[in-house]
């Protein structure tokens, strides 16, 4: 029997770890690193099942997970639930008899409702794959931070493509481009990690950084 996966919040002032409640039986152990995704949003840290669809939320104040409960809009083949400025999101692929779609949703974070809020055009969604089988969309990959949700593909043999979608405060509009390549050459990661944050990278690694 698997053990359920571990918690800890780092405290950067008293330069300690917490050790809080596991995360809830439903999310196994076993390869998590490509089978969740999490986000914070409005003060509760979400952990989400890319393929299972199944979700809850910590309560940073309460220290306290939420029930278990599904995400999965009809059709869906693999997703990720993303903090996206003041709204909670659902990021995805669909197949159905059309073909293969790239959906967003805007996501209720009280009922788990969801709404579709824009679908990626049909000539970025095959610029980033070159094949119609299922699996080869286990290498996409979704980050998300203010008005942006960027989605990237982690295959090197197609130099790491990706696609953002820029969705306009208030009215709600979304406008789609593909991000430019990286420069040649592209040499193979073993890892590829996104991710968004406001502080300037020379912050990080130093004022020598341009």
């Amino acid at each position: 029997m698997e053990d359920n996966l571990g918690v800890e919040i780092y405290d950067g002032d008293l330069n300690s770890w917490e050790i809080c409640p596991p995360l809830p039986a439903d999310f196994r152990s076993g390869n998590s690193s490509q089978s969740l995704c999490s986000g914070l949003f409005k003060e509760r840290f979400y952990v989400f099942g890319i393929y299972s669809g199944f979700v809850s939320s910590f309560d940073l104040e309460k220290r306290v997970w939420s029930d278990v409960r599904t995400l999965r809009p009809p059709g869906v083949v693999m997703s990720c639930l993303i903090s996206c400025g003041r709204e909670l999101m659902l990021a995805g692929l669909c197949n159905d008899v059309s073909g293969h779609s790239f959906n967003l949703w805007r996501v209720d974070e009280l009922t788990m409702e969801f709404s579709v809020v824009a679908i990626m055009p049909s000539d970025l969604l095959n610029c980033l794959f070159d094949s119609d089988g299922d699996d080869q969309f286990a290498s996409l990959k979704c980050v998300g931070h203010g008005n942006f949700i960027f989605v990237f593909n982690e295959e090197h043999r197609r130099n790491y493509p990706a696609c953002v979608c820029e969705i306009t405060p208030y009215s709600g509009e979304c406008r789609w481009r593909r991000v430019p390549d990286l420069p040649e050459p592209v040499n193979r990661f073993h890892k590829v990690i996104g991710f968004c944050s406001t502080i300037p990278i020379h912050r990080i690694l130093g004022s020598e950084v341009v």
